[in-house]
């Protein structure tokens, strides 16, 4: 009986070394990943990028945890002019919204509303030749989705308390988007209104767009994906900027129609075959992981940070060869780079002159987990 006693002893007190070893770990693992995301945000903010913090999400997390909805009471368009409509190539012109409808009055703290309406009505007329004459990507007008509100507070109700993205979102169109982007170019407003609480509150109506910046990762080599933006795409301001894999924003064709509900895994997707040819059949969903949100305030778009793991066969030879609907026009080419922290930091101090500040975030953010 006492060899039993001492024998039982032995391998409680084995085992529960070995827990709290592996406890240990974890919780010495979980300081270095949270030091590291200090150190990002204070970083970002010293380096004055034009991103604010939308949504701080640690650790990353898995697409069940994210709970996207669609607010069927909230429009936001904005008509394109009727004295140029006929300018437009007949099949465009059902594209567009003919009056305006709007489910939130356009109020910007420090300003009159007439002033911000004028501003809005100029821009209008801008864009409007853009799409005319084709100019800055602007080929043709489609549906996105604007953000009512987003919030990462959420947790699971299991001990794990997983992080939550929440997000909710209305109905809107590239059109208005670029009009409303325009309009806060003119009014310039100063950076600090931009701020998590304004909007997800009165400032909803600048939240016109939401995308993904997502890296992809090739386990095979251990490297990221990077690319040259294509002068042809949006925003390309004639310089063919790096960026992060691919960008995406969510749409119509994000909807699930069985939830009823956008799904931002399907935009990743999208995102991905579209733009590099990477199809579903190369990586798992459940290799997909979403990072911190943020708004950037240069073009006023909203989004978050992805990356996704390819298989472990598919080699860069493969990714290269790949055909993809926007490839043209969205990527002039891509590159890779070793995917470890001293790599990726190197690169960043590097190139930050030919970088947008989306890339960088969503290289940072991807960093302090790393």
């Amino acid at each position: 009986m006492e060899l039993v006693i001492a024998v039982a002893s032995f391998l409680l007190g084995y085992f529960a070394e070995k827990l709290f070893d592996k406890l240990g770990e974890r919780l010495a693992e979980r300081h270095r990943i949270r030091k590291n995301r200090k150190n990002h945000q204070q970083i970002l903010a010293e380096e004055a990028l034009d991103i604010v913090y939308t949504g701080d999400i640690y650790p990353s997390i898995a697409p069940q945890y994210v709970r996207t909805a669609l607010r069927q009471d909230c429009y936001l368009y904005l008509a394109f002019p009727e004295a140029l409509r006929d300018r437009l190539e007949v099949e465009k012109q059902a594209t567009f919204q003919t009056a305006d409808v709007a489910f939130c009055s356009f109020t910007l703290p420090g300003y009159e509303e007439s002033a911000v309406r004028e501003a809005i009505e100029a821009a209008r007329l801008e864009v409007a030749q853009q799409f005319i004459r084709q100019e800055d990507g602007l080929y043709y007008n489609s549906d996105k989705y604007g953000v009512y509100h987003l919030d990462t507070l959420g947790r699971t109700a299991d001990v794990r308390e997983t992080p939550l993205l929440s997000l909710q979102v209305y109905q809107t169109d590239h059109f208005t988007h670029r009009v409303i982007g325009r309009a806060l170019e003119r009014l310039a407003p100063p950076v600090a209104l931009f701020d998590e609480d304004s909007l997800n509150g009165d400032l909803k109506w600048v939240r016109t767009s939401f995308g993904v910046s997502i890296i992809v990762v090739l386990k095979s080599v251990n490297q990221i994906i990077l690319t040259h933006r294509s002068t042809k795409a949006s925003f390309s301001e004639g310089k063919s900027w790096i960026y992060v894999s691919a960008t995406e924003p969510m749409s119509g064709s994000d909807m699930d129609e069985y939830q009823g509900r956008p799904d931002l895994v399907l935009c990743v997707e999208r995102g991905l075959e579209e733009e590099l040819g990477i199809d579903s059949s190369l990586y798992s969903r459940s290799h997909i992981k979403f990072y911190d949100c943020f708004f950037e305030t240069k073009f006023h778009q909203d989004g978050v940070v992805a990356s996704v793991e390819l298989d472990d066969d598919v080699l860069p030879e493969k990714v290269l060869s790949l055909r993809a609907k926007d490839k043209r026009l969205e990527v002039a080419d891509m590159f890779f780079i070793d995917n470890t922290p001293a790599a990726i930091k190197k690169f960043i101090r590097e190139n930050r002159q030919d970088m947008r500040s989306q890339t960088v975030f969503a290289l940072k953010s991807y960093l302090a987990e790393m």
